[in-house]
């Protein structure tokens, strides 16, 4: 996933026993996600994922949950 992420970030200290090391700035700049996940439905409406790669975190678990069951119906309207 390519992502642009907003971000303003600085930091100054004065003090002199301060040894100046986190001292800096970030800005705004381009990202990059890499992700592989499997989804297995417990249930035609939640579903259990695991992903691995790279981004914010290396290994995701979760649940996922289906608000409209649209997918499990069948077609209703036929052409004779």
């Amino acid at each position: 996933m390519l992502s642009y992420n907003i971000l303003t970030y600085k930091y100054t200290s004065n003090n002199p026993y301060y040894d100046n090391l986190y001292n800096g700035s970030y800005g705004s700049a381009l990202g990059l996600s890499l992700y592989l996940g499997a989804r297995y439905f417990v249930s035609p409406k939640v579903a259990l994922f695991a992903e691995l790669g790279y981004g914010i975190a290396y290994f995701n678990l979760g649940a996922a949950f289906r608000l409209k069951n649209n997918a499990f119906k069948k077609n209703e309207t036929s052409c004779h």
